[in-house]
């Protein structure tokens, strides 16, 4: 089974769990259970309820160590024999007992009483991460027990009138300095999938830092020559998505990639200054895979030292309908799409030097990111693939600048950083790798089923990242 099939395998899974936990994470109690054997003792088929909610006893082991309890599927949306399977273990003292770090559950045989508790602001994601961690299917491959999904608060900001009045303001400054513009901040514009419900349910980045490494220009408003620039359009890719972060801008022109800066709280980090060109204005094969390693080496993991904490989203680059090295014996991995070969993020850009470990040292929480085109369901004919080398790493978003009339990588992968910090305000404890796995794992698949060389992960979805159970459905 591959790992986006598993995944989802276990997303159905959690899925079915959710509303026995919704029950349980809703309230501590106690209840008895009447065993149906000698003497009151429980047998397999016993079953009881507690707060509404049916459990069954599944099995229990010969020499009565162990009591299996599972809640079945009956009334939930999807039909399966099971949910979610318990095993009590027998203590000396002949109570039987079931822990994780959020939920407790204590078993008197003697007297059939059952006692139920969850500790106090533990999440439903969390609680069922850690059932399944216990039989070795987490929510999210890699991330296990100890991964902590419990969430922080929401906002009540209004977040359609935040970008409409913001809209308002760009549209009047670039009218007063005559700046390129065709501003839309609306959710439809945006285009990031499921980002609508999650700024309805109040998750805007509120409390996650996000650092913006571009070229901003020399004033603060970001333009120059008529112009809104380069970083200002990556700037607000990432704000659309995430309005209430706060985002700190930072001249790439002036940034020190070996410096003794650090950047402990960034949350995450969008690099889209692209270098990419510059591989394929090499002469040969062999020259470019040089160069993207030394490209690595400075920019890639100067960001990845000097920011420990965060996420790092790059942008794949503009490149990849470009023909330099042909395909033969000596040339890059290609893929087809449509009428055209594609140069792939895997063996002709600067992603190459990045799977190389004597390069870079942050792939376990780096994602690159390919422009998407929803209206013809296809990569853009611009942006690089994934790869087969690269696409673990790899997912794509809408590559459309949302102030003008741009469109490349560089704004298709700020907005999986805007992505990113809405994981940062609803579940702030998780590490840069978990947040990492958690975006990847939870993007629409596309293309053929599960990681693949043309989209990887596939395409970034706010609301699956932010509901990491019960959405596949």
């Amino acid at each position: 089974m591959s790992e986006k099939k598993k995944t989802a395998s276990n997303f159905r899974l959690a899925c079915l769990m959710i509303a026995a936990l919704c029950v349980l994470s809703a309230c501590n109690g106690n209840g008895t259970i009447a065993g149906g054997g000698v003497n009151g003792e429980l047998v397999v088929g016993d079953t009881f309820t507690h707060a509404g909610q049916t459990f069954t006893v599944t099995a229990i082991s010969a020499d009565r160590s162990t009591i299996t309890v599972s809640t079945r599927s009956s009334g939930f949306s999807l039909p399966s024999a099971i949910d979610l399977q318990i095993v009590l273990l027998r203590g000396g003292d002949g109570l039987y007992r079931y822990s994780t770090n959020s939920l407790s559950i204590t078993y008197d045989p003697s007297t059939g009483a059952i006692t139920w508790s969850v500790v106090q602001g533990s999440s439903e994601t969390t609680i069922v991460n850690e059932i399944l961690s216990a039989s070795g299917n987490p929510i999210i491959t890699g991330n296990g027990a100890t991964a902590d999904y419990n969430q922080g608060a929401p906002s009540s900001t209004d977040i359609p009138a935040l970008l409409a009045d913001r809209a308002s303001s760009l549209m009047t400054f670039a009218t007063d300095n005559a700046v390129g513009h065709n501003i839309d901040l609306s959710h439809g514009n945006i285009n990031v999938r499921g980002l609508a419900q999650a700024h309805a349910a109040g998750w805007t980045g509120l409390g996650a830092e996000v650092n913006i490494i571009d070229e901003f220009g020399p004033n603060a408003q970001g333009f120059e020559n008529g112009s809104f620039t380069h970083g200002i359009i990556s700037y607000y890719s990432s704000w659309a998505v995430a309005p209430e972060a706060t985002h700190v801008w930072t001249e790439e022109s002036t940034f020190n990639y070996v410096g003794s800066n650090a950047f402990p709280t960034i949350d995450v980090v969008n690099w889209s200054f692209g270098q990419a060109g510059d591989f394929s204005d090499d002469a040969t094969y062999a020259e470019s895979i040089d160069f993207t390693r030394a490209f690595t080496a400075y920019f890639y993991q100067g960001i990845g030292d000097q920011n420990p904490n965060a996420v790092l989203v790059y942008a794949a680059g503009n490149e990849g309908a470009v023909t330099y090295f042909g395909g033969g014996a000596d040339g890059c991995e290609t893929t087809e799409t449509g009428a055209s070969l594609r140069y792939t993020a895997a063996s002709c850009s600067p992603v190459l030097g990045a799977l190389d470990p004597n390069s870079y040292s942050y792939l376990d929480r780096s994602i690159w990111v390919g422009s998407y085109d929803s209206a013809a369901d296809d990569l853009e004919g611009y942006s690089f693939s994934a790869g087969s080398g690269a696409m673990n790493y790899f997912m794509v978003a809408d590559g459309n600048s949302v102030i003008d009339g741009a469109q490349g990588t560089s704004f298709a992968a700020p907005r999986v950083a805007g992505v990113i910090a809405l994981t940062v305000q609803k579940f702030p404890t998780l590490t840069a790798q978990e947040r990492t796995r958690l975006i990847l794992q939870t993007g629409y698949d596309l293309g053929v089923p599960g990681v693949d060389p043309v989209y990887g992960h596939g395409l970034v979805d706010a609301n699956a990242a932010l509901n990491p159970i019960g959405l596949l459905e």
